[in-house]
C-alpha cells in the first residue's frame, strides 16, 4: 500500500509542472524578506502562532495595496 501511495505521489509530482509564467509578477507583488528569519530560527519565528501579527502592517495599509495591485493587474476587487 505504501509503495502505491509513493508511486501515485511521484506521478502527480512529475505531471505537475510550474512555469515561470505561472508565478506571480514580483514587481507587482507586495512583500518583503525578513532578514531576521533564517532556516536556523524558523521554528521560533514564522512557525510560532501570532508571529505574523508582530510583523504585518495594519489592514488599512495592506487593503490599499491589494486594491492597487488588483487594479494594475485588471483583477476584480
Amino acid at each position: 500500500m505504501k509503495a502505491t501511495w509513493i508511486s501515485a505521489f511521484a506521478i502527480a509530482l512529475i505531471a505537475t509542472q510550474v512555469f515561470a509564467s505561472d508565478l506571480p509578477d514580483i514587481s507587482l507583488t507586495p512583500g518583503a524578506i525578513d532578514s531576521v528569519v533564517t532556516q536556523g530560527n524558523i521554528h521560533s519565528t514564522v512557525c510560532v502562532k501570532g508571529y505574523a501579527k508582530t510583523v504585518r502592517p495594519p489592514a488599512n495599509f495592506t487593503n490599499k495595496l491589494k486594491k492597487g495591485s488588483c487594479a494594475i493587474m485588471a483583477m476584480p476587487t
